[in-house]
């Protein structure tokens, strides 16, 4: 949420916000979007009125959010042929998570097209990631959201990640 507070001497009958706004939508494939938003509002004397009728959609919608992640500790590593992202609650308790996806903020990571590869022992969980072949470096740090469904993934659906990104060396015979 941001919050906006007016100059005390504000005499204008409106306020003009303006966004630009970049995102990526993942699928089969990733297709990047971008535009620029504005919404004209007026301003009043008066405390607005909240519109009941909205309020579900907006509670909805904050759900999905990402969040910054304060709730696993994570690790990242990277083979010749997957990206291996491994985490723990921070809090011990154990997740009952449906499913795990992981949308890059930097595209040619990963194969996008390849399933990802959920798995967990005891309480630690690891999601296993085909690299996109194209893409033969490894970035310093991995960059993205990790997406959760299912019952237990303490109130977060989608957590930010920054993670320093190891790169572990195969050994050919």
């Amino acid at each position: 949420p941001v919050e906006i507070t007016p100059p005390s001497a504000f005499d204008n009958n409106e306020v003009i916000l303006s966004a630009a706004c970049d995102w990526v939508i993942c699928g089969d494939v990733c297709i990047p979007g971008e535009t620029n938003l504005t919404l004209t509002l007026p301003v009043k004397e008066e405390t607005p009125q909240l519109i009941t009728e909205h309020v579900a959609e907006f509670a909805s919608t904050r759900t999905n959010i990402p969040i910054a992640n304060d709730i696993y500790n994570l690790a990242a590593s990277a083979t010749d042929k997957t990206i291996n992202i491994d985490f723990v609650p921070i809090s011990g308790d154990d997740l009952k998570i449906g499913e795990l996806v992981f949308f890059p903020e930097v595209q040619g990571i990963i194969n996008n097209a390849a399933e990802q590869r959920f798995s967990r022992d005891n309480f630690v969980y690891q999601l296993e990631i085909d690299r996109d072949n194209m893409f033969p470096s490894v970035p310093e740090n991995l960059k993205g959201v990790l997406v959760f469904s299912g019952s237990g993934f303490l109130g977060a659906k989608v957590v930010l990640i920054d993670v320093p990104l190891s790169k572990q060396i195969s050994i050919q015979n």
